[in-house]
């Protein structure tokens, strides 16, 4: 009778891992859906990466559920909206995960991605990470007058993960 409750507990264990990854995989792939939708907002920042807390788009700037716990937005692109000038996203990685290298990347108009900058280290120290960017570098022409409109970067790990998203504005 013990070495049945055993299987059955052991069995129920690794059944609920199973079910927990799972699950966990269903999230990441959902939020990485979410991310090719058209971009519709943007979280307005002044030039110090202050948010404007009347214009924040709720869609700009989550952390994919594998990073979430490990990585956090500290600083949302800024200033956004921009005109031709740098623009910076700032990342707080906690160390609590090795997370292998960020990279961010905008999305062609034909499909295809494009690397805007990147921190390759793996794995990450703690702390701060930031990406900055030329605005005119969102355009697919590299112009400013190209570079106007509502652009969607993303960020990745060096496994290809997404960790967030977010929408910059060029004026």
């Amino acid at each position: 009778m013990t070495l049945r409750r055993t299987i059955l507990f052991s069995f129920c264990i690794v059944a609920g891992l199973i079910i927990i990854s799972c699950s966990s995989n269903a999230g990441q792939n959902d939020f990485e859906r979410q991310s090719l939708r058209t971009p519709s907002g943007y979280t307005h920042t002044n030039q110090k990466g202050q948010v404007d807390s009347s214009m924040v788009d709720p869609d700009d700037w989550r952390i994919a559920p594998m990073f979430q716990g490990y990585v956090y937005v500290s600083t949302p692109a800024y200033p956004n909206p921009v005109k031709s000038d740098i623009v910076t996203i700032e990342l707080q990685v906690t160390g609590i995960q090795a997370i292998n290298g960020m990279y961010l990347y905008k999305r062609n108009v034909n499909g295809q991605y494009q690397l805007l900058s990147s921190q390759p280290q793996a794995p990450l120290p703690t702390g701060l990470i930031a990406f900055s960017l030329n605005s005119v570098s969102l355009s697919d022409n590299n112009t400013y007058a190209g570079a106007i409109g509502l652009h969607r970067v993303f960020i990745y790990d060096n496994n290809n993960n997404l960790i967030t998203y977010g929408d910059i504005k060029v004026e």
